[in-house]
């Protein structure tokens, strides 16, 4: 998989599938905030500048998380536990 930044907004190429997405420069700062490893609390943290209800900005982020996951675009990783 390939990110490519274009002024605000990232376009991913699935290599495996040969498809492009883009996101726009909301989704471009969730998918750079979890790719620099922040959790969901940062992506949270991230959104909060968006002129949404805190109720609406989570919903938005978590169905953009949903969807890049179901497409194999992110991947989930298990919390880093005691060493």
């Amino acid at each position: 998989m390939r990110a490519t930044e274009l002024d605000d907004d990232i376009v991913l190429l699935d290599l495996r599938a040969g498809e492009y997405f883009s996101l726009n420069a909301s989704g471009a700062l969730i998918w750079k905030v979890i790719t620099e490893g922040g959790d969901l609390g940062a992506v949270l943290a991230a959104s909060e500048a968006w002129p949404l209800p805190a109720a609406e900005r989570h919903s938005v982020v978590l169905a953009l998380i949903r969807d890049l996951l179901s497409r194999g675009l992110l991947m989930r990783q298990a919390p880093a536990g005691p060493a």
